[in-house]
């Protein structure tokens, strides 16, 4: 989609949302409403066959390549740029530090416990610096 070039993806769950054209038929597929397919989605169950109906109509369809190029493009810049990306992680880390860790069985193996900062705070403890408040802007 960032390179402006035409998607031929399978439908699943991940795309779901995108705005796409059915190969069997040419029409919109999914719940995208109005907006411009920005990719071609190849459903499981007919795999093959609908691969080769895309590949055979986009191969021999410049502006059809290219209106499909230009808005999966357009939709990128909208919803998918590296700092959408890094926006959505940052709300998923933000959620994550306001959770209580969830409770650890008794028989927990030691290894599943360690995630560091026992040698973080060694190694700060050797610079006379409390472990706390640096382990807590991090």
């Amino acid at each position: 989609m960032a390179a402006g070039k035409t998607v031929v993806t399978m439908e699943m769950n991940a795309g779901a949302e995108w705005p796409a054209i059915d190969p069997q038929t040419w029409r919109p597929r999914g719940i995208a409403g109005n907006e411009a397919p920005i990719a071609v989605t190849i459903d499981p169950r007919d795999e093959e066959h609908s691969l080769v109906l895309a590949i055979r109509r986009l191969s021999s369809d410049a502006a059809l390549r290219a209106r499909l190029g230009e808005a999966a493009h357009a939709w990128w810049k909208a919803h998918a740029t590296p700092a959408h990306a890094a926006a959505a992680w940052n709300q998923i880390v933000e959620e994550a530090v306001r959770l209580s860790p969830p409770p650890r069985p008794d028989d927990w193996p030691k290894q599943f416990a360690d995630d560091g900062t026992g040698l973080a705070r060694e190694i700060l403890s050797e610079f006379a610096l409390p472990p706390t408040d640096i382990l807590a802007r991090s």
